[in-house]
């Protein structure tokens, strides 16, 4: 995202972790060194549980949609905190095509 908070291409934007149309975080807030630390994580995780015990059937399917320039750090975040709350359908978006 850029500096007004919307959704960029640009390399020189600011990660936000969304889960569906719920931002868990600001543009910018994961920019510092200290991100592994950062709330957005724990929120993420509690999140998700409320969602699997929310779910009918049980299981929660989970699509990690990381666009191209978000750092892998970011994607291997998120993919932990899946992984810490035991949901095992996950998969990994496409990328974009440039036709």
């Amino acid at each position: 995202h850029d500096d007004a908070g919307r959704p960029t291409t640009s390399d020189t934007g600011h990660v936000v972790i969304a889960l569906g149309a719920l931002r868990l975080n600001a543009p910018g807030e994961l920019d510092s060194d200290r991100m592994e630390s950062h709330h957005v994580w724990r929120d993420l995780h509690d999140r998700l549980l409320e969602l699997q015990g929310a779910s009918a059937s049980g299981t929660l399917p989970v699509i990690i949609d990381a666009r191209p320039q978000v750092p892998t750090k970011h994607v291997i975040s998120a993919l932990n905190e899946v992984v810490r709350a035991k949901l095992t359908d996950v998969t990994f978006a496409a990328p974009e095509k440039d036709y």
